[in-house]
């Protein structure tokens, strides 16, 4: 516009022709924003479609016990701190509202709790959100019992803002090898969790807890008779 008013110049019949002009520069600026925001539009969800297959496929390798060969997906599990011997944690979690917007709002809330090292990997399958936390070495059980905490957290914030989710974390694994037998457990865990959502976490359970969680009513009575001899 500034160009044509340049050329028009102070003449009548110049600024009759930008006048002229005005209509036909408003709307080829109108069509050249339209495709230009369409075409970021696209190259973003191309980005994070990448980048969810990416995750997907990291999470499929980790769940199978070993490190992906592959150098992006190896430098993706590394930039999480994953590595062969590193401990981690592994949580399940599943929201228990019907809401469509749940799992993104989930995922997006287990994301920014993060983790000891730094980011979480999160990943949706469908309704479950799985998170992997690596840990670190100097001390795993600490930094287990810090991941429970923001998990939990994050929980209290989703009920409260009506998005309540259900929350099961494994023992912790002490490198790649056991993240299936962790991803068991947390498994387990979420299905002892209640209809209104909660956090049932392993590494804070006591064996007697445990126990008395998954055992049947013949079995809960005698761990009550057992506790209360050895009270005696």
């Amino acid at each position: 516009w500034e160009a044509v008013l340049e050329h028009a110049g102070d003449s009548p019949a110049g600024h009759e022709a930008a006048l002229e002009l005005a209509t036909p520069v408003m709307r080829y600026s109108d069509i050249a924003c339209t495709h230009a925001s369409r075409a970021y539009v696209e190259y973003q969800q191309h980005l994070v479609a990448d980048a969810d297959r990416e995750r997907r496929d990291l999470l499929d390798h980790l769940l199978a016990g070993e490190l992906p060969t592959y150098r992006p997906l190896l430098a993706a599990a590394q930039s999480y701190g994953l590595s062969e011997r590193a401990p981690a944690l592994v949580a399940s979690a599943m929201p228990v509202t019907a809401h469509p917007d749940a799992p993104h709002v989930a995922a997006e809330a287990l994301v920014r709790a993060g983790g000891p090292t730094g980011r979480a990997l999160v990943v949706r399958r469908r309704n479950e959100l799985v998170v992997v936390a690596a840990l670190r070495p100097a001390d795993p059980a600490a930094d287990a019992a810090d991941v429970c905490a923001r998990l939990q957290e994050t929980q209290r914030r989703l009920r409260i803002s009506g998005v309540p989710l259900a929350v099961g974390v494994g023992t912790v694994a002490a490198g790649i090898a056991e993240l299936p037998r962790s991803y068991q457990e947390a498994s387990a865990a979420l299905a002892d969790v209640g209809v209104d959502g909660g956090v049932v976490a392993l590494p804070e359970l006591s064996p007697f807890d445990y126990l008395a969680l998954h055992a049947d009513d013949t079995a809960r009575r005698l761990l009550c008779v057992l506790g209360a001899s050895t009270a005696l």
